[in-house]
């Protein structure tokens, strides 16, 4: 598992915000550029990598989302149909590739990227996997050799490996949320 450190984004202290990051280890570098990165990201058919197995995706140096649910006039630990279900911009930080420029035209057009899919990668298989669809990009800040992409999403499914006590794969756990019409699936 990679460390991480805390990276903040720059803006005015209103907007500023601070991003979990993976931190690169520098002690062998040649070992540590031919492994697969541990959380990878794919928007839409843009993103490539030469990573056996990972072909669409592209290191992902960081990222931040927030899911909530948030109610009015409930007693704490009843459900309420007034509850809302919200989810923060996501935020992911990439490396700068060829595709920014493709990027910052679907966010100058309002168009929507179709799906953002970031995984977490352990022993080349993902044991993790969480679907963004129909992303709306709101920002785009280049920061020297990193992108910083801000979004907001509509639906969000999340699927993480369940494994037993040897290791071996016992099938997934996911759940489902449609922001947009309030739709949960579990």
């Amino acid at each position: 598992m990679a460390n991480t450190i805390q990276y903040k984004i720059a803006g005015s202290d209103a907007k500023s915000i601070t991003v979990p990051t993976v931190e690169k280890s520098t002690e062998n570098p040649i070992a540590s550029a031919a492994s697969t990165a541990e959380w990878m990201v794919r928007i839409d058919d843009l993103t490539a990598s030469s990573r056996v197995g990972f072909l669409n995706h592209c290191e992902l140096h960081g990222w931040y989302a927030e899911n909530s649910c948030e109610t009015s006039g409930a007693t704490v630990g009843f459900w309420n149909p007034s509850t809302v279900l919200k989810h923060s911009e996501l935020v992911i930080i990439i490396p700068v590739m060829g595709f920014m420029p493709k990027l910052e035209n679907s966010m100058n057009k309002k168009n929507a990227l179709s799906e953002v899919e970031i995984i977490r990668v352990g022993e080349l298989v993902a044991t993790q996997t969480i679907l963004f669809e129909k992303c709306y990009i709101s920002s785009i800040q280049q920061e020297l050799e990193r992108v910083i992409v801000k979004m907001n999403i509509t639906k969000k499914t999340n699927t993480v490996r369940a494994f037993d006590a040897t290791g071996n794969s016992a099938g997934q756990i996911v759940s489902f949320v449609d922001y947009s019409s309030g739709a949960v699936e579990i």
